[in-house]
């Protein structure tokens, strides 16, 4: 264990989050003045959608579990000119198992916050823009066969730089892409030697203190993560209202290998709110 602490000090990851941000700050002054000039547009709404899930855990069984699952979620975002900021927050639950029918349960909260500035626009090609991205994860694995269904989470904040496309296709549609690429995490998962494995049945307040302990740093070399989302949206009378699909991998190698994948289709509904 020494030698991962060793390879990864803790004193380069507050650099990492200042660079980040004095990055941010100078994208969002490029759109300034644009932005200014535009009144901004603001929009809230709920989400629901059907995935499929995949992940594995090593630290307790080096297995694949796969299964469907269902999603809700509420949805913040802000278009001012040059500037877009999208504040989504969603919760998942997924029913999996593995190849010898051994079942499990995944319990996810998403907050997967990005801010991003136009940077290149064309009539034929779309809207381009680049920001940042701060996506914050709590997942939490129950599998039923193995350890005496003890909990095992995977809780991350994360820092990395999102892309978006958006292009109109018509009066009232138009089709959207974001990518968000995360390179570095501050990560909790349980350790590799537990004592006690119960603290979810013995402690209520569980999932907000054992799931934030135990706290490492990764960085691209164990770190790997890509979040992908496609939709088309219609504006109406009442708002937006969209259907889309989502991508997302996160998998970490230390001390033990483990990843979670969902891949998930979308249905959005949006209003516009008072200026």
């Amino acid at each position: 264990m020494q030698a991962i602490d060793m390879k990864r000090p803790d004193s380069c990851a507050p650099f990492r989050w200042s660079s980040s941000l004095i990055f941010l700050l100078l994208l969002t002054s490029l759109a300034g003045q644009e932005s200014r000039a535009r009144r901004p547009s603001h929009h809230i709404g709920y989400e629901i959608g059907l995935e499929l899930a995949s992940l594995r855990e090593d630290l307790l069984v080096p297995l694949g579990f796969h299964g469907p699952g269902l999603s809700v979620g509420v949805r913040y975002s802000l278009d001012a000119g040059q500037l877009r900021f999208n504040l989504p927050l969603r919760l998942k639950l997924d029913y999996v198992r593995n190849r010898y029918s051994h079942d499990g349960v995944a319990l996810s909260l998403d907050l997967m916050p990005s801010l991003t500035v136009e940077f290149f626009k064309s009539p034929d090609l779309g809207h381009f823009g680049a920001g940042l991205c701060f996506p914050l994860e709590m997942n939490n694995i129950f599998l039923f066969s193995w350890d005496d269904a003890h909990l095992y989470w995977l809780s991350t904040q994360s820092l990395g730089i999102a892309f978006d496309w958006r292009k109109k296709l018509r009066a009232d549609r138009e089709a959207y892409v974001q990518i968000q690429l995360p390179f570095s995490a501050r990560v909790s998962r349980p350790p590799v030697y537990r004592h006690t494995k119960q603290e979810a049945l013995d402690d209520l307040a569980f999932h907000f203190s054992k799931t934030h302990e135990n706290i490492k740093w990764y960085g691209p070399d164990d770190y790997h993560s890509v979040f992908i989302r496609f939709q088309l949206t219609k504006a109406n009378q009442n708002g937006l209202t969209m259907l889309g699909m989502e991508f997302e991998y996160d998998c970490f190698d230390l001390p033990k290998k483990v990843y979670t994948m969902d891949t998930a289709i979308l249905l959005s509904k949006q209003w516009r709110l008072a200026r």
